[in-house]
Order: structure tokens, then C-alpha cells, then sequence
């Protein structure tokens, strides 16, 4: 529940769900009312427009995880040192 990558998942899906839906009742609205022909291109419209605007939330709550966030001088160190190894190869 608290993992990043389970939320990510789970926007997706949710995503997944109502692009399909939108997608699904636009597309039948218009071809048994020829007269709404743009629905379909309407739907799309505001699909897309929410899943831009979730996905913008999701990316600001990941950044704020990790802007300011720097690993300690005993992992840097085993980093540099890996580093050193592989360039002496």
C-alpha cells in the first residue's frame, strides 16, 4: 500500500479504467447518435486532460521525495570505490 511503485500502479489501472470508459461510451453515443459525432474526440480530450493532470501529481509527490536527498559518505565512498575497481579493469 505504501510502496511507490504499488501507487504508480495503481494510477494506471485507475487510468487504464476510465480512459476505456470514456473511450467506450463516447464512441457508442456518437455511432448510435450521428449527430454527437464529436463526443468521441470530446472524450478523448478530457481523458487525457486527467490523466496528464494525475500523472503531474504523482511525478511532484515522487520529486519531493528525492530533491534534497543525498546518500550517506559510507555509501559514497563504497560507490567511489566500485568506480575505482571498474576503472583499473
Amino acid at each position: 500500500k505504501d510502496q511507490p511503485i504499488a501507487q504508480a500502479l495503481a494510477e494506471d489501472h485507475i487510468n487504464d479504467v476510465l480512459s476505456n470508459a470514456v473511450a467506450l461510451g463516447a464512441a457508442v453515443t456518437a455511432f448510435y447518435v450521428p449527430e454527437v459525432y464529436y463526443l468521441d474526440s470530446i472524450g478523448a480530450i478530457v481523458i487525457s486532460t486527467y490523466i496528464v493532470y494525475s500523472w503531474l501529481g504523482v511525478g511532484k509527490e515522487e520529486l519531493r521525495k528525492i530533491v534534497g536527498v543525498q546518500a550517506d559518505e559510507e555509501k559514497v565512498d563504497e560507490i567511489r570505490e566500485v568506480c575505482r575497481q571498474y576503472e583499473l579493469q
